[in-house]
């Protein structure tokens, strides 16, 4: 309150006159602005938590330790390699639009992959077959360009 008996708001210092006893802002968008600078600072000053308790995590384990620990996380070599091994043993068969299950196989007229469109598996096969057989020669010599 100020010295001529009415409040101040709470987000821009003005005062006003309440409508309501309980009344801290003069306008709604005072009150929806205070609320959401609130939520503001309360997500940074989190978020700032965390990076402090990661900074004083890192700063605990000196250089060497740190090294260790991402070549650890990463695996034995054997690991690695066995890994390998496996992946390379997976047969994929995977059609060129990845969704086989909808209709019957058709092979693309582009690039030859397997696709369930009739005729091509993309766009970009599309405008390759076209642009092979783009120009044209008709029967009484006019050349014209076959719309795609």
């Amino acid at each position: 309150m100020n010295g001529n008996g009415m409040p101040n708001c709470k987000w821009c210092g003005e005062p006003f006159l309440p409508v309501k006893d309980w009344q801290l802002f003069c306008c709604p968008r005072h009150c929806q602005d205070w609320h959401l600078h609130q939520r503001k600072s309360a997500r940074q000053e989190k978020l700032f938590a965390k990076l402090r308790r990661r900074d004083e995590a890192l700063a605990k384990l000196n250089n060497g330790e740190l090294v260790q620990l991402v070549l650890d996380s990463r695996g034995t070599a054997e690991m690695r390699q066995r890994a390998k091994e496996v992946l390379a043993k997976i047969e994929i068969n995977i059609p060129a639009n990845a969704n086989a299950k909808t209709g019957p196989i058709h092979t693309c007229k582009g690039c030859g992959r397997d696709t369930t469109n009739e005729r091509f598996c993309s766009p970009k096969c599309r405008m390759k077959f076209f642009s092979s057989h783009q120009d044209v020669v008709a029967d009484n010599g006019k050349k014209f360009v076959r719309r795609i």
